[in-house]
């Protein structure tokens, strides 16, 4: 059983900070956890994962979910749980600190591919999607 030092994991740094701390290969592919950070104004598109689940625990900060019809302002001791096909964003104006975990174990190829993209290729509506799409994800706006 591998063990993760605080500050540890595989760091991905876009307009969040998304750390991942137990990888896919760690568990043939069942689920990956990872630790978000989101800066003072952070806010998602909207989106839903066509396969994935996806679990959210509030360490710190504050932010406004909206998952399908519903919206919270989660704070420090919500959980946030996100079945397959199941529109959500996030927004945080003060900033916030997330555990997340992600099953099937397929983010962290998205985080790789995406935080890999040139500035000229971000640009590239095409090349975006069809990344997105190999992971799973559905933009909705």
């Amino acid at each position: 059983m591998p063990i993760i030092e605080p500050g540890g994991g595989r760091i991905f740094k876009r307009m969040n900070d998304m750390t991942v701390k137990v990888h896919s290969a760690d568990t043939n592919g069942t689920y990956e956890m990872c630790e978000e950070k989101c800066p003072p104004g952070f806010e998602s598109r909207r989106h839903m994962h066509a396969k994935d689940f996806e679990t959210f625990y509030m360490v710190s900060g504050s932010a406004r979910w909206e998952v399908g019809d519903e919206v919270v302002e989660a704070v420090k001791g919500h959980t946030i749980h996100i079945p397959p096909n199941t529109p959500h964003k996030v927004k945080s104006e003060e900033g916030c600190e997330m555990i997340c975990i992600f099953g099937p174990g397929n983010q962290e190829g998205q985080f790789e591919e995406m935080s890999n993209l040139t500035k000229e290729q971000q640009q590239d509506d095409a090349l975006r999607k069809s990344i997105l799409a190999k992971h799973n994800m559905v933009p909705l706006e």
